[in-house]
């Protein structure tokens, strides 16, 4: 019974190679061997009992096309971004209640290790404010007819804001020739 039934399936075998073969189908299939212990993955194609017309001959293999790996892009490293802090302060005149804004007063920013210079200049209210990477720099405030005080400032910018304030005093006008 047992060689009975070896007997079957190997004609049965047979005859659907041969049937694929008709189609077409035998050529591809022999170009790729799959084992019978392996899990199919893909649905198998159900052969049909007439033959479907081909562009191809029958008796001559057809091309396969196999895929070509995709080349996966590789990361580029993002920059940690730049953190920024603000360096301000007032310009004015005068003490406690007599306090007047000096406008228009030159503030000159050097970083001390890149040797950057920043200009800016008062608002009307005597302010200024400026963003800055974090470092050392002198402060100078400069305006003519005027003495400031301090003259110059070095500080050192770590924290969210940093102000520097500055006073100054009119210089007396002399008519008079020395």
């Amino acid at each position: 019974m047992k060689l009975k039934l070896t007997i079957s399936a190997f004609l049965s075998s047979v005859f659907v190679y041969l049937l694929l073969q008709q189609v077409g189908f035998a050529t591809a299939f022999a170009q790729f061997p799959v084992p019978l212990t392996s899990p199919i993955t893909s649905p198998t194609p159900t052969p049909s009992w007439f033959p479907s017309p081909s562009a191809s001959p029958s008796g001559s293999p057809s091309p396969s096309i196999s895929p070509t790996p995709t080349p996966t892009p590789t990361p580029t490293p993002t920059p940690p971004p730049i953190t920024y802090f603000m360096l301000g302060g007032r310009v004015t005149t005068g003490f406690w209640r007599w306090v007047n804004p000096v406008p228009n007063a030159k503030i000159e920013v050097l970083d001390v290790r890149t040797r950057k210079l920043t200009t800016v200049f008062t608002a009307k209210d005597g302010r200024y404010n400026l963003s800055l990477v974090p470092g050392n720099y002198r402060v100078q405030a400069q305006k003519p007819g005027f003495k400031l005080y301090p003259a110059s400032r070095v500080v050192n910018l770590l924290g969210d804001k940093l102000n520097v304030d500055f006073f100054v005093w009119q210089l007396p006008f002399r008519n008079k020739a020395w």
